[in-house]
């Protein structure tokens, strides 16, 4: 649909979404050396038989070196500018919330990481701390009994 508004394509696919399994060829086809043209076909369903989509502003056949003039060469930003109405720098909400939720997650991880460390620490500590411990008691016992 979008090429086919670009390059104003006499056929339905300008005006309305096609059904699934839908295609739309490009053929160069060479005519005599260095003489090519283009050629547009649409399969508009898997039973059907393709059909031929001329180009309003290209006559048949549509030489290369006509269809190239036909719309200034463009980037892929600018023709999602042109087809989507999508700014080139915008970045999308999602993205950023994506972003900002992903590092949240990573915090917290780390954050749970240290608490249970500590938490492990002060436990291991506490064990050992209680096995070299002597009560006062015990101290007027001998070691060797």
């Amino acid at each position: 649909m979008a090429i086919s508004r670009f390059l104003n394509l006499t056929t339905i696919a300008q005006n309305e979404l096609q059904t699934y399994a839908t295609y739309l060829s490009v053929e160069l086809h060479q005519e005599r050396p260095n003489d090519y043209f283009i050629e547009f076909w649409l399969h508009p369903a898997l039973n059907q038989t393709r059909q031929f989509i001329g180009i309003l502003e290209c006559p048949t056949p549509c030489s290369y070196n006509d269809f190239r003039k036909l719309r200034k060469r463009i980037s892929t930003e600018e023709f999602h500018l042109f087809c989507k109405g999508i700014p080139k720098n915008l970045d999308d909400r999602c993205t950023i919330y994506a972003s900002l939720a992903g590092g949240l997650v990573i915090c917290v991880v780390i954050l749970i990481a240290a608490l249970l460390a500590a938490a492990w620490w002060c436990c291991h500590y506490r064990t050992k701390y209680n096995e070299i411990y002597v009560e006062d008691d015990d101290e007027n016992t001998p070691f060797l009994r």
